[in-house]
């Protein structure tokens, strides 16, 4: 099989065996490959007489021997491209390293990071809170976030957290407190002055005065005529009377005289010096970038961002706020937003907390001994079925039916106590009775008008009824004894038992 290679301007003709590689025939001339051997085999092709000349890497090709044992060529272009992994790309045979261009950029065959290039996104993380800034040794470092209510301050080196202290104190809500009596006249700047110079006075660094003009002076403290006609924000060189110069007068802090040009100073328009915006409006940035008066919200509202701008809104769902008092909702807290230590927080004697649930322990109650007069106790009312209570002495007073008194909570027997009557009238009480002194007349003994059933009095006349009869009378007009009004006793030391057994009825035994 005949064959034909080209080099550059070189061609070699002649018949070669295929797969047995080139013969030892000699091809001789200029440019033209002497073959000895095989060409699989190293070393078998030998170039003599090529001219040196430049490659063209986007047209030249080259040779080789194909994965099928054939000897193919194809260009160095198509080879830079297949070659080009990630990172590279080629073109006509040039590499290029890719770069986005955002970050990383190409300068004069060099890589280099791009100005502003370096982003938030593209940093390593910072703790939260943490600045970044120069240490002792020139290189960047983290200065971490200071405790609550601190702020950074410069120490001469480093900046350094602090907290503030002396004439003021600051709140974590950024909220600065002057300490009582801290302000003194030094610490006062000059435009207090100004701001309190009101018609017929005028300020100046920090001190008050009388404002005079026209022929008026004021000369050692007192108000008097001069002849300098210098108004306000005029001076004049020269004597009173023999003015030399005028001069425009500066405070040379918000306003200042350069060449001969007045201008306003660097740093020189304070609050103080700026126009009038409405109440309780923010200056800040519109959409255009430009400054803006923020309308104050409506009252409560609060300021919010909403990623693009600032505005004023309202609180509402579970809570609102007024005038800085967060109030939550009637019935907004459920049960699910509790806590379970609030329940164990709220658990004290007698009551019990598991899993956020109280529950009533009387085991946990402290042991003391019941004052039966003072103490109280917890009952069900029947009538709402609330619970309520109720004081020991008022409940045995309630359970004291008849024969029984109660006394600041304790039960007695009223049969049992005893009562004297003298030589007078007198009304009976539930128990014993009995005459103290001889009667001097017919003396009445009346029985309680609003008796319990089972109520037993006993009447025990005296030593000496001296001739007169011992009345014993019914309590109220419904009564009766054994149906009588009234029963008497006649006789010295005589004695009757009564007890009221019925409504309006007692009976003699």
């Amino acid at each position: 099989m005949a064959y034909k290679f080209q080099l550059g301007a070189a061609v070699m003709s002649g018949s070669l065996q295929q797969e047995e590689g080139i013969t030892t025939t000699d091809f001789s001339g200029s440019g033209y490959i002497k073959a000895a051997g095989d060409l699989t085999t190293a070393g078998a092709v030998k170039f003599d007489g090529v001219a040196d000349t430049a490659v063209a890497v986007g047209a030249d090709s080259f040779y080789f021997k194909d994965a099928d044992g054939q000897v193919k060529s194809d260009t160095l272009a198509d080879y830079a491209t297949a070659a080009a992994g990630p990172g590279l790309s080629a073109a006509s045979g040039v590499y290029t390293v890719n770069v986005d261009d955002s970050g990383v950029e190409l300068n004069a065959d060099t890589l280099r990071l791009k100005d502003n290039g370096v982003t938030l996104a593209k940093m390593a993380g910072v703790t939260r809170g943490s600045l970044i800034v120069g240490d002792a040794s020139g290189n960047p470092s983290y200065h971490a976030l200071g405790t609550s209510t601190q702020f950074m301050i410069s120490d001469g080196d480093d900046p350094v957290y602090r907290t503030m202290s002396g004439d003021a104190t600051l709140g974590a809500d950024g909220l600065l407190t002057i300490s009582a009596d801290a302000v003194h006249d030094t610490m006062l700047n000059d435009d207090v002055a100004v701001g309190l110079a009101g018609v017929g006075l005028s300020a100046a660094s920090g001190v008050l005065a009388i404002e005079a003009s026209g022929a008026v002076k004021v000369s050692s403290d007192k108000v008097g005529i001069s002849g300098s006609f210098a108004g306000n924000g005029l001076s004049y060189g020269g004597g009173v009377d023999s003015i030399s110069t005028l001069a425009v007068n500066v405070d040379g802090s918000g306003i200042e005289i350069n060449s001969d040009t007045l201008r306003l100073k660097d740093n020189g328009v304070t609050l103080a010096k700026m126009a009038g915006i409405t109440r309780g409006s923010i200056i800040s940035g519109d959409a255009s970038g430009d400054p803006q008066a923020l309308a104050v919200g409506s009252a409560h509202q609060f300021l919010q961002s909403d990623g693009t701008d600032l505005a004023y809104v309202s609180m509402s769902g579970d809570a609102t706020l007024a005038a800085g008092v967060l109030t939550i909702s009637a019935d907004a807290v459920h049960d699910g937003m509790v806590n379970d230590d609030v329940a164990t927080g709220l658990a004290g004697d007698g009551l019990s907390a598991a899993s956020g649930v109280l529950a009533l322990d009387l085991s946990e109650l402290s042991a003391a001994a019941i004052a039966v007069s003072a103490d109280s106790f917890a009952f069900i009312d029947a009538t709402d079925g609330s619970t309520k209570k109720e004081s020991i002495a008022d409940l045995v007073t309630a359970m004291a039916g008849g024969g029984l008194t109660a006394t600041n909570g304790v039960l007695s027997v009223q049969s049992n106590d005893v009562a004297t009557f003298a030589d007078a009238n007198a009304t009976l009480a539930e128990g014993m009775n009995y005459g103290s002194a001889s009667l001097t007349a017919d003396r009445t003994l009346t029985l309680p008008a609003a008796p319990s059933v089972g109520d037993v009095i006993h009447v025990k006349a005296p030593a000496s009824l001296g001739g007169f009869d011992l009345i014993i009378a019914r309590g109220a007009g419904a009564h009766s004894i054994d149906g009588e009004a009234s029963i008497s006793l006649e006789s010295n030391y005589g004695a009757v038992s009564l007890m009221y057994v019925a409504a309006n009825l007692w009976k003699v035994w």
